[in-house]
Order: structure tokens, then C-alpha cells, then sequence
């Protein structure tokens, strides 16, 4: 049995994966659940989920992020599947490039740095996702984009914290950033259009922000001590998500 758990199409992977899932019900004879997030908070709280895209394998094997055909063959043939921890630094060269607030229409500029599967597909979606969210909660945009030669190189997303499934503090002037990317190993992409986000996110009212950071793993957001270099609290471990490697910690700043 397959149990995928998915936000929406917060990650681009969500529509690929299921696309996978889909496919591989059709070849094997698995059942898989498709369970949205957050319409199931009460479990999501309950399994100590904090990934936008995860699957769950016969009740043991946690899987987040991207998955393949190939990699539920290995596994349904009773291959041990086990990832090696992406470990990143926290004191590189800062980069200031071309800022751009994130709007659906700019969804399909983060194909590379989200997702290398069936991405014009995905990154539609997933600017379909932003466009009803904004309409939602009557928002102006969904974060800041980092642009260095024209190409997006970085960026910060957001969502108001009563949008997020994941067991955290939620309040009407408080928001959640729910990616932080591209970790690199030489440049920093990710400190420029933070400050510019937290500019925008305090003209608009909101007093806190929220992330759920690894302490040395790129999954998710990390790494921990990067937050920290930019101001936030940690507020503790939240949960070890072993096949990662990956002790996720709740952070905070006030704006």
C-alpha cells in the first residue's frame, strides 16, 4: 500500500509524483491513497509531516520529495531504499541580483531549480495553485524571485500561516515560508530576496514569519545555522525525518 500525502501543488513534484502513482496502479496491482493535506491536518499533526510532497510506503518508508517509476519498482522488488543526506554550508558569497515578486505567471521560471520531471506540466499547476491561494486570502503576490542573467537562481515563498498543514503556530498576522531556495554550495541566492520578502510581508501587516529549517540538510530549507546567521530564533526540534538525515527545527522572526 501507497499512502501520498500532498499540498496542494505547493511542490511542482506533487503533479508529477502522482502522475508516477497513477501509472503505477495501473502496472501493479497497489493501492494508493492520494490524501490532501489540508483537508487532513488532524493526521498530518499526527505523522510529524512537514514536506509538501511525501509518500509513505506499506505504513513504514517515508519518502519526501520527488519519487520515479523506477524507484517503486526497486522497492516493490524488496530493494532497501535509502538516500545520502545533501549536506550544505551556511557561510557563502552573497549574491544580489534582479528581485521580481512571485506571481503565477512567473511560476514557469522555477522549472530548474524545482523540478527536472515533466516540469512545464508541474510548474503550470503549480502557478494555477498561486493563483487560487492569492484569491483566496486576497493576497498580492506569493514571495520574491532572484534573477542573476535573467535566469531564476533563488527565491522565497510564502503563504499565511493559516494556509499551512503543518503543526505550527498560526495567526492572522503571521506568515510561513514554505520554500527557500536554491542552497548552493558556493553562492548564497536566498539572504537578498528574504529581506526584500520580509519588507513587503511587514508593509502588509503581518508581525511574524515562520520556516521549518534542517539543522545541516538542504531538506527542508536548510540548513538551521543560515537562519540563525539572518536573525531567526530556533525554537526546537520538531521531528528527525531519519531517511534524510534531517532534524527539522521550528524557526521564528519578528518583523
Amino acid at each position: 500500500m501507497i499512502d501520498f500525502y500532498y499540498w496542494g501543488i505547493q511542490c511542482p513534484y506533487n503533479f508529477s509524483n502522482m502522475k508516477v502513482l497513477k501509472t503505477i496502479e495501473e502496472k501493479y496491482d497497489i493501492k494508493v491513497n492520494y490524501i490532501e493535506m489540508s483537508k487532513n491536518q488532524d493526521i498530518v499533526k499526527e505523522l510529524k509531516i512537514y514536506s509538501p510532497t511525501f509518500t509513505i510506503l506499506d505504513n513504514k518508508l517515508r519518502w519526501t520529495g520527488p519519487i520515479s517509476e523506477s524507484l517503486i519498482e526497486r522497492y516493490l522488488n524488496g530493494e532497501t531504499l535509502q538516500r545520502t543526506p545533501y549536506l550544505v554550508s551556511s557561510e557563502n558569497e552573497r549574491v544580489e541580483g534582479e528581485l521580481k515578486l512571485f506571481i503565477p505567471k512567473l511560476s514557469s521560471d522555477i522549472k530548474k531549480l524545482c523540478c527536472s520531471r515533466v516540469c512545464q506540466d508541474s510548474s503550470a499547476q503549480k502557478g494555477m495553485w498561486l493563483n487560487e491561494l492569492m484569491s483566496d486570502y486576497d493576497l498580492k503576490h506569493m514571495g520574491v524571485l532572484h534573477y542573476v542573467d535573467d535566469e531564476c537562481v533563488g527565491g522565497v515563498e510564502y503563504v499565511p500561516t493559516f494556509a499551512v498543514p503543518y503543526d505550527i503556530p498560526k495567526s492572522s498576522n503571521s506568515a510561513f515560508l514554505t520554500c527557500v531556495y536554491a542552497s548552493d554550495p558556493i553562492y548564497d541566492y536566498k539572504s537578498y530576496p528574504l529581506e526584500k520578502l520580509e519588507k513587503e510581508l511587514k508593509s502588509d501587516g503581518y508581525k511574524k514569519i515562520y520556516a521549518i529549517a534542517s539543522k545541516d540538510v538542504a531538506f527542508p530549507n536548510g540548513p538551521l545555522e543560515w537562519f540563525i546567521n539572518q536573525g531567526f530564533t530556533d525554537l526546537g526540534s520538531v521531528y528527525y525525518e531519519e531517511n534524510d538525515g534531517a532534524d527539522q527545527h521550528l524557526v521564528e522572526k519578528d518583523l
